[in-house]
């Protein structure tokens, strides 16, 4: 390796044989894919420099073998990593049991804390997918890291290979101090004098770093419908949290955290507002928070028709207390549940309804994690375009 190792992000990764650690380094490095690659005896690793707010951070990523009878080889080379990336197949059980080996060996041989990331590598093969995305993330929650799914096959999805390494090594920068201070935080912002909302774009990585004379306020989506149709599930989902459990009706009106990614590198934090189904008999509940909304995603079970019918009612409701450009999204839930024919909304159906409300309708099931991030950041995109 070269003179200034120092100064390079020690990237290692770590999974059973054929999970595609080298195709992942590849795809990321030259992008390229072969089916035909020799499982990996020796340590290699590359040396790559990503591009970050314009700042060139040089990383080192360490590809290791597979089979544990090259443990003390592996021990050897993952000192002094700063990322731990644990692999395993989506199509192979065995690869997902591996992990707990290669958890406890990295945190017996490493001796540190490093910044951990889990991959689902082969989502080119979901057709034969054995480990749900549901439980690739239980098992990150579980060792404190940082999920993703990909492809290193699927060429079309490169962007998803840089994406994950730029995301990594950004959040292990931040969580180390490091000022990436090109990186931009944008606050919702409220004059004390007027009701107008402005954005605040902030140098720090932290919110609410900096002096100004402004409150801040973080810019609010909410999530409106009947009992039942899934709200609370999709937030918790959309914040990584377990929806395995028992359903409790939501009781009062909640704000959850959330940061949305942006494609410009910038952050948008954001309340993710969870409401009850009987808050439309609450009309000075309603006023308040309507006043303060911008985005309304309004829900409704698509196997239930009636939840579709009873959101007239929600829209009545937004419009009288909106005062200002609003966006609409009507979401068409449990499209993996369909089990009322005579009940059911068909796709066509859901579409009329929305053009008709000024919305845009979408089929979602919190199964596709991913396109509920990207549902959110589409209608940030379009927020703060109209300003």
């Amino acid at each position: 390796m070269s003179e200034d190792d120092n100064d390079k992000i020690k990237i290692i990764l770590v999974g059973n044989a054929a999970v595609g650690k080298t195709a992942i380094i590849n795809r990321f490095h030259y992008n390229s894919f072969s089916d035909t690659i020799p499982s990996t005896f020796v340590v290699n690793y590359i040396d790559h420099v990503i591009k970050i707010n314009n700042e060139n951070i040089k990383i080192a990523v360490w590809d290791t073998a597979g089979q544990e009878k090259y443990k003390s080889l592996n021990k050897l080379f993952i000192k002094d990593s700063k990322i731990v990336i644990f692999v395993y197949d989506i199509t192979n059980k065995g690869s997902f049991r591996g992990l707990d080996f290669w958890f406890k060996f990295i945190e017996t041989e490493l001796g540190q804390s490093p910044f951990l990331a889990l991959v689902g590598n082969k989502i080119d093969l979901l057709d034969e997918e054995q480990i749900t995305e549901e439980e690739g993330r239980e098992c990150a929650k579980k060792m404190g890291a940082f999920f993703y799914l990909l492809s290193a096959k699927d060429e079309n999805k490169k962007k998803r290979v840089d994406f994950f390494f730029e995301t990594i090594v950004k959040q292990y920068l931040e969580r180390n101090g490091h000022n990436v201070n090109k990186s931009k935080t944008i606050i919702l912002t409220k004059n004390d004098d007027n009701d107008s909302n402005g954005i605040q774009e902030s140098n720090n990585c932290c919110i609410g770093g900096g002096k100004s004379n402004k409150k801040r306020n973080n810019l609010n989506i909410i999530f409106l419908g009947e009992k039942g149709v899934g709200k609370t599930t999709i937030i918790k989902t959309i914040l990584g949290d377990d929806t395995n459990v028992k359903y409790e009706q939501t009781k009062n009106i909640t704000k959850n955290k959330y940061i949305c990614y942006l494609d410009d590198e910038k952050k948008v934090n954001i309340n993710l507002i969870d409401t009850n189904g009987d808050i439309k008999n609450n009309v000075k509940a309603l006023k308040d928070i309507f006043k303060h909304c911008k985005i309304f995603f309004l829900v409704f079970d698509i196997n239930r028709r009636e939840t579709l019918n009873q959101l007239d009612n929600w829209i009545n409701e937004i419009k009288k207390y909106s005062k200002e450009k609003i966006f609409i999204n009507i979401l068409g839930n449990k499209i993996n549940e369909n089990t009322a024919e005579n009940n059911f909304v068909t796709n066509e159906e859901g579409n009329q309804f929305a053009s008709d409300k000024g919305g845009i309708y979408t089929n979602i099931s919190i199964k596709e994690i991913n396109s509920l991030h990207n549902l959110i950041k589409k209608n940030v995109e379009n927020y703060l375009k109209s300003l």
